[in-house]
Parts: C-alpha cells; structure tokens; sequence
C-alpha cells in the first residue's frame, strides 16, 4: 500500500471516529429502553419531530400467541408471550428553551382503524410541517396490504389520514414515503412481488409528481443507479436534489447501508455513495437531515441519535425562510400560493402552499442569492417580500410575515352591503385608477 492510500485510510478512519464521537442520543422520554423508536422526521424549522415508536399499544393473546411485529409492520413468527407491542407515530416539540417536550400520540392517525392497526409507520412529514405522510394496514380504505396515507396539520392538531388513493398505492405494498420541499415530488418504497434475497423482501424506489391539477400523476421507477433491485426507505433532501436510501450491502452482507445520490440537471443520478461515516454492521435504515444539512437524525439500536455530517456529504445548503400569510385588517389566514424567484435572473424557483389553516408558509432558500417572494391574489394587492443574500446568515429561520391589503374596490362593497345602501358603480374610474401602495 503506497503512502496516499495509507493517509486516505487514516483519514477516513479518524473522520469516522470524530463522528462516533459527536453523535448524540435523544433523551428521555423519547428514546426509551422498553420500547423501539423508528424512522425520524424532522420540519426545516428544527421545531417537529416525528417518528414511530412501539410504545402505542399492546396486543394481548390469552393462549400465549402473539406475532413479533417488527419496525416495518412485519410479522416473521409468533411469539409464547401473553403480550407484543404495536407502532404507533407520535410527535414532539422543541421548547423555546430547547429541550423537546414530552412525546404526544398523533390519535387522528393511531386511533383512525376499528382496530388497532398492526402496520403503521415510516412517518415523513414535509418540509414545511403541514402535511404527513405516512404508511399503514388499517383494514379499511385500502387498495393493498399496506398503502400510504397522509394528514394534514390543523388548529388543534393532525385531520384524520386520507388514502393516497390508487395512483400511488397498488394492491401490493406502497410504505416509506418522502416529499420534496415544494410538495410536488413522492418518493417512496414499492414490494418488488416474488423476489427475495436469503429470505429478505426486495424493494423499488419510485417517484410520483404532483400535476397542475393538484392530482398525483401515475408513478415511475428511478432508474440506475439508484435502482438495482435491492432498494428501500427513500429520503429527499432539503435541496430537492439529494437523495438518501438503503440498499442491500454489495458485499454479500443482505443487511442495508445507507446511500447518497444526486439529481444532475440532465435529470439522471449520480453514482451512489455509501455514507460510512453512519453505516454499521447491522441494517441502516430511515435518516432525516436538517436543511443545513448539518445533522443528521438517524436509528441505532432502536432509539434516535443525532450526529453531524461530513461536510463532503452534505446536500446544498438552505436557508429558511417562515412567516404567515394574513389579512392586513382582520389579521385572519389567507389561503395563497407563493412565487419564489431569484432575484438577478427572475426565475421562478419554487411555488409553495401556504398552510390555510392558520396560513403559515415555509421557504427553504439556498445561500448566497437574493430573492422574492410573491403572493398575487384576485382581491388583494400584489405583496412581494425582497430576501436579501446578507438576510440569510444562518440556518435559524428569518420570520418574514405577508400582510395583504384588499383592493379599496372591495372595502367599499362590503361596507355598503352592510349599511344597505345603493351599491357603488364599480366602473367608477376613481377606484380604477387607485394606486398599488406597494
């Protein structure tokens, strides 16, 4: 072995351990010795976290038959105990003094089956936390054994789950789904049917896009080299580029490892990375990154760690950008799409949802460029916000709220209708010719 290789291998060697080292687990009382905590997913603001944990519930068999339920909703033999535990997804909150609160059960989800569902779990909530996808068996609204469902976030909580209906799921398995930061791209895990290695199920990634319409369009296989026909447990990164899965170790070993690739602009993907620094002897399953791209949430043993990451595998970085969207005289949420453009090229970079409820929107922005964010609505003014490069200095959100202020126009009809006067003339040059205050 030459002098570079004997450097290399010392380097890579102590780029592991200082990861070892800067690992860190959650604390109690989301990580706990009883119970199995599964497949993290966290907001970009740093401020949700949602997994699956078998804490939920308990299947009670008098006759001392119970079926050993793994993490995936699986069920490989049964078990001479009187009693197993079943998934269940709960949420915590980051307190403003940071420490997380006290894990809650997401009832609209756990409690949705006539009866307890055996197979619930691969939580994914979007960037923007309004909306979580998630997988399950309820026995009920179902195309297949196991199909992906999804909520989304209201006043007081989760609205009971959707079926994502029978574009996305099959009469088959449909589990681990992940949504791009604009919610326009699904990833997610498909059962490859009648083929196994040593026993072990095969899986397919694949990728539905949301059309004009709103409506998921008919799902597509990824093509090499992230698909090789042991694949499982897609994530898409904060960049909407970057793409971080399991695959069966090519060594031989049928556990997973997780792996890195990246959207190129011709729209294929990059040669797949082993991420080493995480990967272990055992399977490496269901990662979550913040937009930084700094830190990694990941699965060891059963509880959640947190570690940082190589700088060399980290995604684009992204900045954060989070407010509401709000009349400007009642204060009330106003239901908008919002226009992200760069600045210096006018290219419009993403359009988002705000969340209707009570109209708060999240923007995740790379570094380094100046921006604008538009809201355009039919009886309000036009309202732009202009970001500044200098605005985006870490990776702590910049609160930036819309007020939108409605046409005079309008004012004056509601104001009238309400005082039951003649109506105005509403061709009435002077209120066409108002100025936009902006």
């Amino acid at each position: 072995m030459n002098k570079f290789l004997i450097l290399l291998t010392l380097f890579l060697g102590l780029n592991n351990i200082l990861t070892a080292q800067n690992r860190k687990r959650l604390p109690n009382p989301i990580n706990s010795a009883e119970y199995t905590e599964y497949a993290p997913s966290i907001t970009a603001d740093g401020k949700t976290l949602i997994y699956q944990t078998s804490q939920y519930g308990i299947f009670v068999n008098a006759t001392k038959k119970v079926p050993q339920i793994d993490a995936d909703g699986k069920s490989t033999k049964i078990l001479d105990e009187f009693e197993t535990h079943f998934f269940g997804i709960f949420e915590v909150k980051l307190h403003p003094s940071g420490e997380w609160t006290s894990p809650k059960s997401i009832d609209p989800i756990n409690q949705y089956a006539d009866i307890q569902a055996p197979v619930m779990g691969g939580p994914s909530v979007s960037y923007d936390g309004n909306t979580l996808f998630f997988f399950a068996n309820f026995g009920k609204n179902g195309y297949g054994r196991e199909d992906i469902f999804f909520s989304t976030r209201e006043n007081n909580g989760w609205s009971v789950p959707e079926n994502m209906g029978s574009v996305i799921n099959t009469d088959s398995y449909e589990g681990f789904p992940s949504v791009s930061p604009d919610g326009k791209r699904l990833y997610f895990t498909r059962e490859v049917i009648g083929k196994k290695v040593d026993g072990k199920q095969c899986y397919r990634i694949l990728v539905s896009e949301k059309g004009r319409n709103g409506k998921w369009k008919a799902p597509f296989e990824l093509p090499t080299p992230v698909n090789t026909g042991f694949e499982k447990a897609p994530r898409i990164m904060a960049d909407s580029k970057t793409l971080i899965f399991s695959r069966i170790k090519p060594d031989g070993n049928t556990d997973f490892d997780l792996f890195k690739s990246v959207l190129q602009s011709d729209g294929s993907w990059s040669k797949p990375v082993p991420l080493d620094f995480i990967n272990t002897k055992k399977s490496d399953l269901f990662v979550s990154m913040s937009p930084c791209g700094d830190v990694m949430y990941y699965i060891s043993n059963g509880d959640i760690y947190t570690t940082e990451v190589p700088e060399s595998l980290r995604p684009i970085k992204n900045a954060i950008v989070q407010g509401y969207v709000l009349d400007s005289v009642s204060q009330l949420p106003v239901k908008a799409k919002l226009v992200i453009k760069e600045k210096q090229s006018g290219d419009i970079l993403a359009v988002i949802d705000n969340n209707p409820n009570d109209g708060r929107y999240t923007a995740l922005l790379p570094f380094g460029r100046d921006y604008e964010i538009s809201v355009n609505l039919s009886e309000y003014y036009t309202k732009t916000l202009k970001i500044q490069s200098v605005d985006l200095k870490d990776c702590n959100p910049l609160l930036k709220d819309l007020h939108l202020i409605k046409f005079p126009i309008e004012q004056a009809l509601i104001t009238q209708a309400a005082a039951k006067e003649t109506p105005i003339n509403v061709q009435n040059p002077k209120f066409q010719s108002l100025p936009n205050p902006f």
